[in-house]
């Protein structure tokens, strides 16, 4: 990850060389993406899961409003669009600079990865969950 966001972060902007980049990232994790989240993932409840959702949600959304908002108002009066920029008015200038991207890049990628798990452990989880109750099923039987 770490590697990609340095490449990324020295290709040129809006370059060929940039969207091969960040189609082969795409590529790499659809591996890991391709099963989909767990029916019900160990260590969470249904109710955390919610929350995280409605945040997720709660943030789109606010960002959206802000865009539309900005771009609204410079339809409207464009003399003063700069008073009220829209999101990557703001940051642009920042992501011009190759080491303020590479982190940028390394973060997206790293809010990329939260809501998937390696499809490795997402096995492993799912067998030792298996074990489990199998286990606990033969005991009772043992015990019945």
């Amino acid at each position: 990850m770490l590697a990609a966001s340095v490449v990324l972060s020295l290709a040129p902007r809006y370059s060929t060389l940039m969207g091969v980049g960040l189609a082969a990232v795409g590529l790499l994790a659809l591996p890991f993406a391709w099963a989909g989240p767990d029916a019900n993932p160990t260590g969470t409840s249904e109710r955390a899961t919610r929350r995280s959702a409605l945040a997720w949600a709660l943030t789109v959304v606010v960002a959206c409003v802000c865009e539309l908002a900005a771009f609204t108002f410079g339809r409207i009066v464009p003399e003063r669009s700069a008073e009220f920029p829209s999101i990557s008015m703001v940051v642009d200038p920042l992501l011009h600079q190759p080491w303020p991207r590479a982190a940028f890049i390394l973060g997206w990628l790293a809010l990329g990865l939260l809501p998937v798990r390696p499809a490795a452990r997402r096995s492993a989880g799912q067998t030792a969950a298996h074990g489990r109750v199998g286990g606990d099923v033969h005991r009772a039987q043992q015990a019945g």
